[in-house]
Parts: C-alpha cells; sequence; structure tokens
C-alpha cells in the first residue's frame, strides 16, 4: 500500500499513520478491536481486498497501563502514588508507562502516540479543563485521580476517584469553632481542583450547622497562580489588619506556606491561633507532625487506581463509577486535647 494511502486511512480513522501500518502488516502494539475497525475501513475504501484474510494478533502480547501526569515537578505526594500503581500493577504481570502531559493544552495540542499502543490510562495531577477533556475522548478504560469544578462527571467518560474532603474539612472546622475560635478563614483555591471545592464546602458546612457566618474577607478562595502561591498568600496576609483566630488550609503545602510567612514577617497572632491542613505530608518540615491534617492513605489510593483500570480492561462496558477514598483527621495541639 502507498504510503499516501495509510495517511488517509489513519485520517479517516483518527489514528496515527503507525497505527495503521502495524494493524494491516499483523505488527504488535494495537489492540484486536483497532485492528479489526482498521481492516475493515480498509476493506470499504478500497485499500485492501478482503480475500487477503483478516488482520490477527501475531502473538499475545502484555498488558501496559499507562499513567499519566502534567507537571513533571510533582510531589512525593504523586510519586507515592504512582509508585503503589506500579506495585499493583506488577503483582498481576502488567506493565506501566509514564506519559508526560503539559499542564495545560494549547488549541492545537494533540494526546501522545503513546495512548495508541496502551489498554488503559490513569489520569494523574491533570487540572485543565481542555486537557480533560482531550484525554475524555481517548477510546479506552480511563480512571481520573480528581478533575476540576464545573466539569459534570460524566464528560470524563471514565471512572473518577476523589479523595473525600467535604465531611473531613467540615470535622476540623467544627472543632475549631468549637473550642471558641469563631473567625476562621479558608485558604485554597476552590477553583483548580474538585478536591479544593469540597474543601473549602465543608469549611462553609461546618460554620452553617453551628450557626456561624464565616467572614469572607478571611478567607483566600480566588484563583490563584499555581507558580505564585507563595506571593499571593503572602499578598494577602499582608493585608490583613488582624489575623483570625485560625486558617483552614486546602493542604499542607498552602498551610506551609501561610506558616512560612507569618513567621517571615512576625506577625503577631492570636493567643490561641491555629492552622490546619490536608494529606499529613511529611515533606513540608514547618509544618509536618505540628499541625491538626487529615491523613491521607496514598499507598491505597495508588492501589485503588490500578485495580480499578484493570477491572475496566477486563469489563470495558462497565458504566462509570465515582468513588471517594476516606481519610482520617489527626487532630494535634490544644486540638487533639478539646472535648469532642
Amino acid at each position: 500500500m502507498a504510503n499516501i494511502r495509510i495517511q488517509e486511512l489513519a485520517d479517516m480513522m483518527g489514528v496515527s499513520r503507525t497505527t495503521v501500518w502495524k494493524a494491516l502488516n499483523n505488527r504488535p502494539g494495537v489492540s484486536d478491536e483497532v485492528r479489526k475497525r482498521i481492516f475493515d475501513r480498509a476493506c470499504e475504501a478500497g485499500i485492501i481486498d478482503r480475500a487477503q484474510g483478516e488482520p490477527h494478533s501475531p502473538h499475545p502480547h502484555r498488558k501496559c497501563v499507562s499513567v499519566a501526569v502534567a507537571r513533571m515537578e510533582s510531589s512525593v505526594f504523586w510519586m507515592n502514588i504512582i509508585h503503589n500503581i506500579a506495585i499493583e500493577l506488577a503483582r498481576h504481570d502488567v506493565d506501566l508507562m509514564y506519559t508526560c502531559l503539559p499542564s495545560a493544552a494549547h488549541d492545537d495540542y494533540r494526546m501522545p502516540a503513546a495512548f495508541e499502543n496502551v489498554s488503559g490510562v490513569i489520569v494523574l495531577n491533570v487540572y485543565d479543563e481542555k486537557l480533560l477533556m482531550q484525554l475524555a475522548q481517548l477510546n479506552m478504560p480511563k480512571v481520573f485521580l480528581d478533575t476540576v469544578p464545573g466539569v459534570p462527571f460524566q464528560r470524563l467518560n471514565g471512572d473518577l476517584v476523589l479523595v473525600e474532603g467535604l465531611s473531613a474539612t467540615s470535622e476540623i472546622t467544627r472543632r475549631l469553632l468549637e473550642t471558641k475560635r469563631t473567625r476562621l478563614g479558608f485558604i485554597g483555591d476552590p477553583h483548580y481542583a474538585q478536591t479544593n471545592a469540597d474543601r473549602y464546602q465543608g469549611f462553609l458546612c461546618a460554620h452553617q450547622a453551628l450557626g456561624f457566618k464565616p467572614d469572607p474577607a478571611l478567607s483566600l478562595v480566588k484563583p490563584i497562580n499555581m507558580n505564585r502561591y507563595r506571593e499571593e498568600i503572602g499578598d494577602f496576609l499582608d493585608h490583613m489588619s488582624e489575623i483570625p483566630d485560625g486558617f483552614v488550609c486546602a493542604s499542607d503545602f498552602v498551610a506551609q506556606c501561610v506558616m512560612h510567612h507569618l513567621n517571615e514577617t512576625k506577625r503577631l497572632l492570636p493567643e490561641r491561633f491555629e492552622l490546619t491542613g490536608f494529606d499529613n505530608s511529611q515533606e513540608f518540615e514547618s509544618v509536618a507532625g505540628k499541625i491538626t491534617t487529615t491523613d491521607v492513605q496514598t499507598h491505597a489510593i495508588g492501589r485503588r487506581l490500578a485495580q480499578r483500570i484493570l477491572f475496566l480492561i477486563d469489563y470495558p462496558n462497565t458504566p462509570s463509577e465515582v468513588s471517594y477514598i476516606m481519610s482520617s483527621v489527626m487532630f494535634r495541639g490544644s486540638l487533639s486535647l478539646a472535648a469532642r
């Protein structure tokens, strides 16, 4: 077959020229389903003769799952999840392929060709709507860890796993309010991730449940530039005439940014000031083991993601599922001594 005709068929099928070539020449790296669809379309277009016989897989090939990750400066939190995904896949004799994505998709961005040779995709640390929508269009099983607010879950065209944060943050906020810390602020971008939005909602729900109304001026909940988190938090704190009784932060990273700036500027704090986080991360020394937070089990998340993608590969017609992984609150300091 002439190269130009291979390209024409690739364009018709929405796949790469390499995939067409592999499919029609019985080479590995193409699923049986895609191989047959390409063969049938090639016959219909008169490119090949059906009498040649239908293509077949040259030999059974190992399953491979892609872990698609944006922002390569991923923290220990994300790397622990990936490590446990790899361990669980290896237990089932399935290969893992690491696929790097940009932090945001431009209008002309196209998904990596590497996705054509995998059985399924686990999506981590992707918080760009355009990029998520391109991933959603991949014709293969997909599991997303977190998403962006405002995108209906069903549009992801795959499973969605979330770290439960509404009830956990509500529990933390309630404890603060019950210990007479009634002037509280929330710091974190609820527009960035669904998990952040859930945590902010938990902060608000606790106030409502106990009959308090939070002061919006005490919270930083506008969109925050990921590359300027420290600066924007610092600017917010500098413009506060008085520091409130405490800050409920969307993550331990945010809590560390707050702690660092307060210490650096030597701000006068209320006598019973409290700072709380989320994730129980050990990589932020100024807050690790010192503040109230939640214990997010990254090993359990990694295993869950791997197990779910393997299930979807075996049962591709299964309806999409949204699941929440719970995490326990770790009260520290005066909050650990407060009556429940």
